[in-house]
């Protein structure tokens, strides 16, 4: 995770209504048995061992942050290939989390290796931002 990244959110970007939610925490048939428990268990020690991300949202549009971790299908993993779908969690962020009826900023993060989509923002566990 030692590459640095720049993260540009998109501030007040609609939700596409028919987009159902990509990653492991997606509800719905599709579902694998025990993924909610696992993620649960994840997010609580990514939490533990990292502390709170930093939102820099109020000060910021954009900002220099690096990657603290990233998980996949309930698992941390170290990266993600090409077209795969995860969750990533930074050390900071200018992203919105989704809460109090606030919808998630999406927006994107690039480094000299190339682009990443942020579909969604959320706190899954209070003030662990996952992207």
């Amino acid at each position: 995770y030692d590459r640095a990244w720049r993260v540009l959110p998109l501030r007040l970007r609609p939700r596409q209504p028919e987009r159902i939610q990509e990653g492991p925490s997606s509800c719905g048939t599709g579902e694998r048995p025990g993924i909610r428990t696992k993620l649960t268990h994840t997010y609580a020690d990514l939490l533990r061992e990292l502390g709170p991300t930093a939102f820099v949202g109020y000060d910021a549009t954009a900002a220099e942050t690096h990657v603290v971790a990233i998980v996949v299908d309930g698992e941390r993993v170290g990266t993600l290939a090409a077209g795969q779908t995860g969750e990533v969690v930074l050390a900071a962020t200018p992203f919105y989390a989704e809460m109090g009826g606030e919808v998630g900023d999406t927006g994107l993060m690039e480094n000299g290796a190339g682009r990443v989509a942020v579909l969604d923002t959320r706190a899954p566990e209070a003030g662990l931002f996952v992207h």
